[in-house]
């Protein structure tokens, strides 16, 4: 049963990251969408967003690397794959605590910079011009 535990977690959180990428990155409807529903465009922080969605894979591959060297004990091939999958799971959990605080969002992971950097809201700076509010309606 933690098997599947396991790998729902980290399907969730594989899917979570997906998002988070089509949202950012694309203007696909439905990244359109995910971006209407989450209102993260008028957010200045990281926080709730990805917070819960680092913690979950984190604690779901960090879970998966302790199946894999529970189910192959003598194994000594599959130490280090599992104990670089934990170390990875470790960063994402410690990722996710720090996504918390009030800091502000990279440029490369804001959906709303990238999304003006795609339309060419802009200035040399890469500081957006007073005159573009962030509609998407213009390109329905």
């Amino acid at each position: 049963m933690s098997y599947l535990w396991s790998f729902a977690g980290l399907a969730i959180g594989l899917f979570g990251l997906y998002s988070w990428y089509v949202e950012t990155y694309t203007d696909s409807p439905i990244a359109a969408l995910w971006r209407e529903m989450g209102d993260r465009n008028d957010k200045n922080t990281s926080g709730d967003s990805l917070s819960p969605l680092f913690i979950s894979t984190g604690f779901s591959l960090f879970a998966l690397a302790a199946i894999l060297t529970d189910l192959l004990p003598n194994i000594r091939i599959i130490l280090i794959p599992s104990l670089s999958i934990a170390i990875v799971g470790l960063a994402l959990i410690v990722i996710g605590f720090i996504c918390f605080f009030p800091f502000p969002v990279p440029r490369w992971a804001d959906a709303r910079y990238q999304y003006m950097k795609r339309h060419g809201m802009l200035d040399e700076n890469g500081d957006p011009l007073p005159q573009f509010e962030l509609s998407e309606e213009e390109d329905s």
